[in-house]
């Protein structure tokens, strides 16, 4: 379970410059490993500018966003389906993502954000939740799996130059 000390909040579009250092300084801790240099600076370019989560909040995306204290430890992103689901029901949502600090995994704090996720007006009211996870990350995998995720498609993603290979999850609301 998580700590009392945790404190969630909805961002705004003043956690811009925030977010991105955040969503850039964790897409590095976690898969940073994984790229080259080059193919790295595109896509947190791309993906973890000021400018990309400016754009998310013009496009009306949710953020939830979890302090410790005065520090900003995790935070999930919410929005219309971008994932190249053929024909995907009216109503459809994503989980756009979920990064958690690393120290922070296995406190239950993961699963403290999934669930003030799924229970915001905007995906209690949708028919599916959707989400892509790198098919490789296990530990991702099975939590997601636990949480009525299911899998229903795969699709290719693109950091910079290389190609990961992702896998579509979803899970049908109201059912669980």
């Amino acid at each position: 379970m998580t700590s009392k000390k945790i404190l969630f909040r909805e961002a705004t579009p003043a956690d811009a410059v925030q977010l991105a250092g955040f969503a850039a300084s964790m897409f590095n801790e976690t898969f940073g490993h994984l790229y080259k240099a080059a193919d790295l600076e595109s896509h947190l370019k791309e993906k973890c500018s000021v400018e990309s989560f400016v754009e998310a909040f013009v496009e009306g995306d949710l953020m939830i966003l979890a302090y410790d204290g005065d520090e900003l430890i995790g935070y999930c992103k919410i929005g219309d389906v971008g994932l190249p689901v053929p024909h995907p029901p009216g109503g459809a949502q994503e989980i756009h993502r979920i990064y958690i600090r690393r120290k922070y995994h296995g406190s239950g704090l993961g699963q403290e954000m999934l669930k003030r996720a799924l229970a915001t007006q905007r995906l209690k009211e949708a028919s599916l939740v959707y989400l892509g996870v790198w098919e490789e990350n296990d530990r991702a995998k099975q939590f997601y799996y636990k949480n009525g995720f299911m899998p229903v498609g795969r699709y290719l993603y693109n950091v910079g130059a290389q190609v990961d290979n992702e896998m579509i999850l979803a899970r049908v609301q109201g059912v669980h």
